[in-house]
C-alpha cells in the first residue's frame, strides 16, 4: 500500500482507463476520474452504462493511469460497492465505483519524463460542427513546425448537446501534438503552442475556452507518463455565434494565426479576441454587450487607422500650425463670454482626426468586408447612441438585437481578415 501513497492526491480529478469484468466474461473499458480515500480504497467516478445493473462486488477490476511527476499506476481489484444517477462535469451521467485494489505496481520513466514523441491536451467548450448528432471527423492543422489534430471526445455528442442546452464548462475535444521532424518536444514546448491556438480557437467559436489540462505520452502505446494542468479561466458555454450559423475554417484560420506579418501586432489582436468573446457572452444585458462591440469596433478602427498613418485628415503640425490659429482669431471675434470661448477653443484641438464613420470606412475598405451603406448606417448609429447616450436609437430600421448583430459581425469579419484569414465569411444575418 506504501506506493499508494504517491497518488494519494495526485489522481484527483485524473481520467484514466478502467477495465471492468462483468457477467459472461464480458469485459467494459472507458475513462474515469480518481480519487483514493484514506483507508486505502479507489474511489472511481467513470461513464460505465453496463456496470449500472451488476451486482456489487462481482466484478474485477484494472485500473492505469499516470500523475504528475510521471509515475504510472497499475492496480487490480474488486469493486466493493456502485451507485449511478452521478454526473461528472467531463464524463457526464456516470457511476460511482469504490474499489478494493488487490496488486498495485507503481512504475516512474525517467528517461521519457521531460520530452515526448506525442502529447495531448484536453480542451473545453469547443464545438467542431454545428451538428450535435454525429462525432465530427478529425481536424488537421497546418503548421510550420507541428503536426496538430483536433479530435472530439468519445462523449463528443453528449457533451455538445449539454452545452447547447444548458450552457456549462466541458471537455470536448483533444489536441494531439507532434513535431514534424519527428523529434522530441517537452511539454512547456507544447503548452506554449497551445497557449497560442486557444486565440483562434476563441475567435471561431466565440467563446472563452481554454486547455484543461496536457500530457506527455509514452512512445509505445501512447499512454500518459506525465501531466500538466491549466490555470486559466473558461467561462460558460456561449452559443452566439454557432447559433447565428456563423461558421468559418477552423484549420485555415488557424493557419493564418501564425503566419507572420500580421497588419497588426499580434498581442493587440490576441487582446482584442479575448474582448470579442466577452461581446458574444451568455448574460450580459443586450444594451451592454453592444456597447462592447461598438467600443471594439471603435478601437480596432482607431489603431488600424493610426498603423497605417490614415488616423488624421490632415498632419498635426499642419493643423495646428496654419489652420488652429485661425479658428482661435475667428472665435476671439465672437461676442461671447470668456469661459465659452476657452471651452470653444478646447474643442478645435482634435479637429484635424478622422471620425469614426470616415475610420469604419477605412478599415472596412482596406479589410474588404463588404456590407450594404444602409448597414454600415446602423452600425455608426448605434455606435454613436450606445457611446453618447447609453441606448439604441429610439428610431431606426432595424431592432435593437438585429443593430447588435451588425455591430458584432463587423467586429468578428475585422478580426479574422486581420490574422489574415482569406476564405469563406458568413453574412451578418445568416441565420437570424
Amino acid at each position: 500500500m506504501r506506493y499508494l501513497e504517491k497518488f494519494t492526491n495526485r489522481l484527483i480529478e485524473y481520467q484514466g482507463l478502467l477495465s471492468l469484468g462483468l457477467d459472461d466474461d464480458v469485459r467494459e473499458n472507458g475513462y474515469f476520474e480518481c480519487v483514493q480515500t484514506v483507508d486505502g480504497m479507489i474511489t472511481l467516478v467513470g461513464h460505465f452504462p453496463k456496470a449500472f445493473h451488476q451486482p456489487a462486488g462481482l466484478m474485477s477490476c484494472s485500473i492505469a493511469a499516470a500523475d504528475t511527476n510521471g509515475w504510472y499506476l497499475q492496480t487490480e481489484g474488486k469493486t466493493f460497492c456502485t451507485s449511478s444517477n452521478l454526473r461528472s462535469s467531463r464524463l457526464g451521467p456516470s457511476t460511482a465505483l469504490v474499489i478494493k485494489p488487490t496488486r498495485i505496481r507503481a512504475t516512474l520513466f525517467p528517461e521519457i519524463t521531460n520530452e515526448f514523441l506525442n502529447t495531448r491536451f484536453a480542451i473545453a467548450n469547443l464545438l467542431l460542427s454545428q451538428s450535435t448528432n454525429t462525432i465530427p471527423s478529425p481536424i488537421d492543422l497546418s503548421h510550420p513546425k507541428y503536426r496538430i489534430t483536433i479530435n472530439g471526445v468519445e462523449l463528443y455528442k453528449e457533451r455538445a448537446a449539454s452545452l447547447r442546452a444548458i450552457p456549462g464548462i466541458e471537455h470536448t475535444a483533444d489536441i494531439e501534438i507532434k513535431r514534424k521532424d519527428g523529434k522530441r518536444h517537452s511539454l512547456d514546448e507544447a503548452v506554449e503552442l497551445m497557449d497560442e491556438l486557444v486565440y483562434p480557437f476563441r475567435l471561431w467559436c466565440g467563446n472563452k475556452l481554454d486547455w484543461l489540462y496536457g500530457e506527455g505520452l509514452d512512445d509505445l502505446n501512447k499512454t500518459p507518463v506525465k501531466r500538466i494542468h491549466k490555470d486559466g479561466v473558461i467561462s460558460t458555454f456561449s452559443n452566439t455565434l454557432l447559433g447565428l450559423g456563423w461558421y468559418v475554417d477552423l484549420a485555415l484560420l488557424s493557419e493564418s494565426y501564425f503566419k507572420e506579418p500580421h497588419e497588426l501586432d499580434i498581442d493587440r489582436i490576441k487582446n482584442f479576441v479575448n474582448y470579442f468573446v466577452d461581446v458574444c457572452a451568455r448574460g450580459p444585458y443586450l444594451e451592454t454587450k453592444a456597447l462592447a462591440a461598438a467600443t471594439l469596433l471603435d478601437s480596432l478602427s482607431a489603431l488600424y487607422a493610426t498603423v497605417q498613418d490614415k488616423d488624421n485628415i490632415l498632419p498635426a503640425k499642419q493643423f495646428q500650425e496654419a489652420i488652429l490659429p485661425k479658428l482661435r482669431e475667428a472665435i476671439d471675434s465672437l461676442a461671447l463670454r470668456k469661459e465659452l470661448k476657452a471651452q470653444l477653443k478646447g474643442n478645435l484641438l482634435g479637429l484635424y482626426r478622422k471620425s469614426f464613420r470616415n475610420r469604419l470606412k477605412f478599415l472596412m475598405g482596406e479589410l474588404d468586408i463588404k456590407i450594404s451603406n444602409q448597414t454600415r448606417q446602423v452600425v455608426i448609429n448605434t455606435r454613436n447612441e450606445l457611446v453618447h447616450l447609453g441606448q439604441f436609437p429610439d428610431k431606426g430600421p432595424v431592432d435593437p438585437y438585429t443593430a447588435y448583430i451588425y455591430l458584432l459581425w463587423v467586429d468578428y469579419a475585422a478580426l479574422c481578415k486581420l490574422l489574415g484569414y482569406a476564405g469563406y465569411l458568413p453574412t451578418p444575418l445568416s441565420r437570424v
